[in-house]
C-alpha cells in the first residue's frame, strides 16, 4: 500500500489525534501535517475536480482534526484557517446544508467569539443555525445556546435569552441532554444577571 494512501492516511490521522490526547504534541503536529501535505499534493498533481470525494473530504477531516488540535493549544488565528479551509471543502461536496458543514460554521463562530470577534462569531454561527435546520441536526439547540453565548458575552441581554431558550426548547425536541443542560445554564447566567440589574 502506498504511503499516500487513503487508508494509511486516515490511519496517520487517527494517531495523531491519539498523540495530540497523550500531549504528544510534536508527534500530533507531525501527523497533522503528514495528512494534509499529503492529500494537497493529490490536489495538486490532479486537480481537485480529477479526485474523489473520499480524498477530498479526507482532506477537509485532516484540516479539520487539525484546527481542533490548534484549538485546544490556544492557536486560535491557525485553527480559524484550518477550520475555514475545512468548511469551505465541506460546503463544496457536501453542500451548506450538511451536518458537517452545520459543525463547521459552528467551530468557526466559536473561534471567532474566543478571539473576541462578535460580529464574526454572529455571522458564522447564524449560518451554522440555518445549516442545521436545513439538515435537521440534533445539534442546532447547541449552536443556538453558542450565539446567544456570544450576544451574553456583548451584555445583549434580551438577544441572549431569545437564543438560550429557542436552544432549550430545540434541545429537548431533538432530546439531545448535553445541549439541554448548556442552555440551562446560559438561561440561569441571564437570570443572575438581570437580578444585578
Amino acid at each position: 500500500m502506498a504511503e499516500d494512501d487513503n487508508a494509511v492516511v486516515e490511519i496517520s490521522l487517527k494517531l495523531a489525534s491519539v498523540y495530540a490526547s497523550m500531549f504528544d504534541y510534536e508527534k500530533a503536529v507531525e501527523g497533522f501535517q503528514f495528512c494534509i501535505a499529503t492529500q494537497e499534493d493529490k490536489i495538486k498533481k490532479y486537480g481537485e475536480k480529477n479526485l474523489d470525494e473520499d480524498t477530498l473530504l479526507l482532506w477537509a477531516m485532516s484540516m479539520d482534526w487539525y484546527a481542533r488540535f490548534l484549538l485546544n493549544i490556544k492557536k486560535y488565528d491557525l485553527a480559524k484557517k484550518h477550520f475555514v479551509k475545512a468548511y469551505e471543502m465541506s460546503e463544496r461536496i457536501n453542500g451548506l446544508g450538511h451536518e458537517q458543514t452545520a459543525v463547521l460554521l459552528n467551530d468557526i463562530g466559536s473561534v471567532c467569539s474566543l478571539q473576541k470577534d462578535y460580529t464574526e462569531a454572529i455571522e458564522y454561527l447564524e449560518k451554522a443555525i440555518d445549516a442545521a435546520r436545513e439538515c435537521k441536526s440534533l445539534d442546532i439547540g447547541s449552536f443556538y445556546v453558542n450565539l446567544g453565548t456570544v450576544y451574553l458575552q456583548q451584555s445583549m441581554i434580551a438577544e441572549a435569552e431569545r437564543c438560550c431558550k429557542e436552544g432549550l426548547i430545540l434541545s429537548k425536541k431533538m432530546e439531545n441532554k448535553d445541549a439541554t443542560e448548556e442552555a440551562k445554564i446560559c438561561l440561569e447566567e441571564i437570570q443572575n444577571l438581570l437580578k444585578k440589574k
